[in-house]
């Protein structure tokens, strides 16, 4: 599952890459509203939830109710990924 994250991460747009950077860098990782996130990057509303969404779809991060958090290793070891999350 590391090769398929790995090559994921490679893959990122520059906007992705970004999110992506920003949400693993904070220390707290529960979930983030949506509108913090876009506050904390000075990056317009539509291409953070466009970033956001994507990276969703390849397993980087978790979202639900327009929040959103960076999958950390930890939760990769204990089977946690976003295709697993209680929608």
């Amino acid at each position: 599952m590391e090769a398929m994250v790995n090559d994921s991460a490679e893959n990122l747009s520059d906007q992705e890459r970004r999110v992506f950077s920003y949400l693993s860098e904070l220390e707290d990782t529960s979930l983030k509203p949506e509108m913090e996130i876009v506050n904390g990057m000075s990056m317009c509303a539509t291409d953070v939830t466009s970033a956001l969404e994507s990276l969703e779809k390849k397993g980087l991060v978790e979202g639900r109710d327009h929040r959103w958090r960076a999958i950390t290793e930890s939760d990769r070891m204990h089977g946690v990924d976003a295709g697993n999350d209680a929608r």
